[in-house]
């Protein structure tokens, strides 16, 4: 254990050496424009809105009760677990994909 604490050690102070005697000038970071600004906050309200909603579907499959009838329904269809969790699974991200983008969906199916 302490040969690997020595290595690292040494690693290290090898690292920082060679860091300390780097002279390379710093980059020059142009301002943002309003434009990027813009863009960044409507994004940041996008992505939001964008988890609000991945929150919400399942949210609502539990509160409404179509999990319990999913799981009745994969229940009388198969009857070992393994495939019973498997077909739940299947089912319930295929109809996650089509509330939450139908596109990917037809996607997923081509």
């Amino acid at each position: 254990m302490n040969k690997w604490l020595y290595r690292v050690l040494f690693l290290l102070v090898i690292n920082l050496d060679y860091a300390a005697s780097c002279d390379m000038s710093p980059v020059l970071v142009p301002p943002p424009t309003s434009e990027a600004i813009s863009l960044y906050k409507e994004s940041n309200i996008f992505w939001i809105v964008k988890n609000l909603w991945s929150l919400a579907i399942p949210a609502i499959s539990l509160f409404t009760g179509f999990a319990a009838k999913l799981g009745e329904f994969c229940d009388q269809v198969t009857r070992r677990w393994f495939w019973n969790a498997t077909l739940f699974g299947l089912i319930y991200l295929l109809n996650d994909c089509n509330i939450d983008d139908p596109s990917r969906l037809l996607c997923f199916l081509c």
